[in-house]
């Protein structure tokens, strides 16, 4: 309904559009906006009080000008100019592609300290005890995996 009373409407919006638009070019100056009752009061202090601050207003600087046109502004991104140094013991991520599905639904590290074992190993050597538990003691254990041997008893 929206859409079909907007299509009707749109010729009585733009009927006579080109001779309004040049009657409200050729007005002589917009009137301006009406001031609040504090305002004028105010203004009117200020110019019975002191009219000399009212004629400096309105007087030219010539010397702001000056100084004015000796500013010259050079924009610039610093981004592009400053790059931070990257640290190479943690580099940012090279690809933005979402991380797969894990084997175990976490990501395993790369590099385990030593008397830690990853959920693989522990799980590897929990399976191997089971089908073997005469060759996969948990003295074996301790050693293969830097464990200490009061861990993998119990």
């Amino acid at each position: 309904m929206g859409k079909i009373l907007s299509l009707a409407m749109k010729p009585i919006r733009d009927f006579n559009f080109e001779s309004r638009a040049h009657k409200v070019i050729s007005r002589e100056k917009p009137a301006p906006a009406p001031k609040y009752k504090v305002d004028l009061l105010e203004l009117e202090r200020i110019q019975r009080d002191h009219p000399e601050i009212i004629e400096e207003n309105l007087k030219k600087d010539e010397m702001l000008n000056k100084r004015l046109k000796n500013v010259f502004v050079d924009s610039y991104d610093p981004a592009k100019l400053q790059k931070q140094p990257q640290n190479p013991n943690r580099p940012l991520p090279t690809s933005r592609t979402p991380a797969g599905d894990f084997e175990y639904g976490f990501h395993e590290p790369r590099e385990v300290p030593p008397g830690r074992v990853t959920l693989k190993n522990a799980l590897q050597f929990i399976n191997n005890h089971q089908l073997d538990p005469k060759n996969y003691t948990s003295t074996k254990i301790a050693l293969q995996y830097n464990l200490p041997e009061e861990t993998s008893t119990s």
